[in-house]
């Protein structure tokens, strides 16, 4: 019997490797539509990492804010992705008019919020907020 020449180290999943994943509860949401599925997963995911190192984010404010400075971290929950990143997040299972597509999908069913307002005045990044 030969043993495997990997270990649960080459197995780990770090959390923000990209990664397409459909779920079927997700795809029931989505009426069918795989894009729009695994783009949900991919929003949630997103939202879940956010959400997770929020309290670090929080601690920096509050050292900012005792220094007199202005706190510098983001305390919602929107992703600020280009397209273009997103569509490798999903490892290029849909190109962009397709997530496009999908996300008109989430959007439509209220899952998804996108905004177009600029965080500076040379940025051209959209903002994702997923609404659940």
């Amino acid at each position: 019997m030969s043993s495997s020449m990997y270990t649960l180290k080459d197995l780990e999943m770090p959390d923000d490797e990209p990664m397409v994943i459909i779920r079927s509860s997700l795809l029931w949401i989505c009426d069918g539509d795989k894009y729009a599925a695994a783009a949900l997963n991919m929003y949630i995911h997103w939202t879940r990492w956010i959400m997770k190192h929020k309290p670090v984010a929080q601690k920096i404010n509050q050292m900012q804010t005792r220094q007199g400075k202005t706190a510098t971290q983001d305390m919602s929950l929107i992703i600020y992705r280009k397209q273009s990143e997103l569509v490798e997040d999903l490892l290029q299972f849909c190109n962009e008019k397709r997530l496009r597509q999908a996300n008109a999908l989430l959007v439509a069913k209220g899952l998804l919020k996108i905004d177009a307002t600029p965080r500076h005045l040379s940025d051209h990044v959209l903002k994702y907020e997923l609404q659940i």
